[in-house]
C-alpha cells in the first residue's frame, strides 16, 4: 500500500544541490545589500553631523554679528542696559555681559583665595589691604625690590623706621606667594618645630625687621639664623631681609652670614621719610 496515500500527507520535496546554492546566493546578496544600505545611511549621517559641526559656528557668528557686543567680552561696553533688557540672547553663554559676570566672579574668588593664602603665610594684614583694597604708596623700597626681583638669592634692605621696607617686601610676598615672618617671631621658634622648618624650606621668604629680635646671650638666635641663611644660600631660595641696622651693625651676625649674603645677594640702603600714619 502507498504510504503517502494511507497517511494523507505528501512527503516534502527534496531540494537539489543547485537550488541550495541559489538560495545561499540569494541570502548573501540580501545581506550585502542590507550592509550597503546601512553603510550609506551611516555615511550620510556622518556627513550631516560634520556639516552641522561646521555650520553651527557660522550661524552663531552670523546671529551675533547684528548685535552691539558681537558676542565678545571686549565689546561689553557697547551693550547698554536698555538693549540688554530686550536682547533675545542675554541668557546665551556668549552674551558679553554674562561673560563679564563670570570673569568677575572668577577673579573675586581668585583674589579671596590669594588673600587668605597671604594671611596664612604670615603677610601683615596692612600690606594685604594695600594690595587688595587700595593703591599702595610708591616708595624707594618698592623700586629696590623691583630692581632686584629675585636676580640674586638675597636682598637686604636697610633703612630708617617707616620708610617702606616692610610694605615693599610684603607686596613682594603677596605677589610671589612668599612666606613672611619677623625676626622676633623666628627667634621664638624651636629649630626642630614644623613651623621653623617651613620657614627654612620656603621657596620664597621675607625675614622682616632683623635686629629687633630679643637679645640672646647663648647665641641661640645666631645659630638658627646661620642655619637659615646657609640652607637658603645652598638651595638658592629667594629671600628678602629688612633691617634698621646699618652695614657696620649688621656685622654682629657673624662672618659666615655676611659672606653668604655678599656672595649671593646685595645690601641696599633704602631712603625716604616715615610713612607711618599715612594712607
Amino acid at each position: 500500500m502507498n504510504s503517502e496515500v494511507d497517511s494523507g500527507f505528501a512527503a516534502p520535496a527534496t531540494r537539489s544541490t543547485e537550488d541550495m546554492a541559489a538560495l545561499k546566493l540569494t541570502i548573501a546578496e540580501r545581506q550585502r545589500k542590507i550592509a550597503e544600505e546601512q553603510a550609506a545611511t551611516a555615511a550620510a549621517e556622518d556627513r550631516d553631523w560634520q556639516a552641522e559641526l561646521i555650520d553651527r559656528p557660522r550661524r552663531e557668528l552670523a546671529a551675533w554679528a547684528g548685535l552691539p557686543c558681537l558676542g565678545q567680552l571686549e565689546a561689553v561696553a557697547k551693550c547698554g542696559d536698555a538693549f540688554e533688557a530686550t536682547c533675545e540672547r542675554r541668557e546665551h553663554g556668549m552674551c558679553a555681559r554674562r561673560q563679564l559676570a563670570r570673569a568677575i566672579r572668577q577673579r573675586t574668588a581668585e583674589r579671596a583665595q590669594a588673600r587668605a593664602g597671604a594671611l596664612v603665610r604670615g603677610v601683615p594684614l596692612i600690606a594685604i589691604e594695600a594690595v587688595y583694597d587700595k593703591e599702595p604708596i610708591r616708595t624707594n623700597a618698592m623700586d629696590v625690590v623691583a630692581a632686584w626681583n629675585g636676580l640674586t638669592t638675597f636682598l637686604v634692605m636697610s633703612g630708617g623706621v617707616g620708610c617702606g621696607k616692610t610694605g615693599a617686601s610684603s607686596l613682594w610676598a603677596v605677589n610671589q606667594g612668599a612666606v613672611f615672618i619677623t625676626a622676633k617671631a623666628f627667634g621664638s621658634m624651636s629649630p626642630y618645630s614644623d613651623d621653623a622648618r617651613a620657614v627654612v624650606l620656603a621657596k620664597r621668604l621675607v625675614l622682616d625687621d632683623l635686629g629687633a629680635e630679643y637679645a640672646d646671650a647663648k647665641g641661640f638666635f645666631l645659630a638658627n639664623l646661620d642655619a637659615l641663611i646657609d640652607h637658603r644660600y645652598a638651595q638658592r631660595l629667594g629671600t628678602i631681609i629688612t633691617t634698621n641696622l646699618g652695614s657696620q651693625a649688621f656685622k654682629a651676625y657673624g662672618d659666615r652670614v655676611l659672606d653668604r649674603l655678599r656672595e649671593s645677594g646685595s645690601f641696599k640702603q633704602v631712603f625716604g621719610k616715615s610713612l607711618r600714619g599715612k594712607s
